[in-house]
């Protein structure tokens, strides 16, 4: 969708195996972060990034996401963004069906006015932080979180900063990651799907 209330309006009322809400540019509308909250505490698969994180960050989908605003990378036009490097290379997201999908290490920015493009967050206990800005895990530095029985995804990217193709495959490296993302969440899940420690209701971040 390129209109938010289309895309909020959508959510409310279908049904989907996935929703994913990559923003890279629109203004979220007021009620977007409430329900997608809800449809994650249904039990809902949910991918996301938006550049609008530091504005919205008391959100309660943050926590439900095991995740919590730190700080964003705001950049001018033709100002590179912050490597983002694998915290845990062997995962699937990395490796299926694409196999080791590149870091992203040369970064490019083709916006042309000042804008949010990363944010680092630190990450509760029980969700997987699988990148970062930091070559070695570190707390506050997380780029890409992992929660909820595997049902949730935060990115906290937007995807006009790497055009990259660093394994000359012919496939953007972006592009092959957000493949792997969709069929890591898409894949079926065991009984029951939410884990005690892990569950839809999110931990608190100490």
């Amino acid at each position: 969708y390129d209109d938010m209330a289309r895309f909020e309006e959508a959510l409310i009322e279908g049904k989907w195996d996935l929703v994913i809400m990559a923003n890279d540019q629109l203004e979220p509308t007021k009620t977007i972060f409430e329900n997608l909250d809800a449809y994650v505490k249904r039990g809902g698969r949910l991918i996301i990034h938006t550049w609008s994180m530091p504005e919205v960050a008391d959100a309660p989908l943050w926590e439900t996401l095991g995740v919590r605003w730190m700080e964003t990378n705001d950049l001018a036009p033709g100002e590179r963004a912050a490597p983002l490097f694998w915290w845990d290379p062997d995962h699937p997201v990395f490796n299926d069906p694409n196999v080791r999908v590149p870091e992203f290490l040369e970064m490019s920015n083709t916006w042309e006015r000042r804008w949010f493009v990363q944010h680092a967050v630190d990450f509760g206990k029980g969700f997987d932080p699988l990148a970062g800005y930091t070559e070695d895990p570190a707390e506050g530095a997380a780029g890409l979180v992992i929660g909820n029985g595997g049902q949730t995804i935060f990115r906290g990217f937007v995807d006009f900063i790497n055009e990259a193709d660093l394994d000359d495959d012919k496939i953007p490296d972006a592009q092959e990651l957000w493949e792997n993302l969709i069929k890591f969440i898409l894949r079926p899940l065991p009984f029951p799907k939410l884990h005690p420690a892990n569950s839809a209701t999110g931990v608190p971040l100490d």
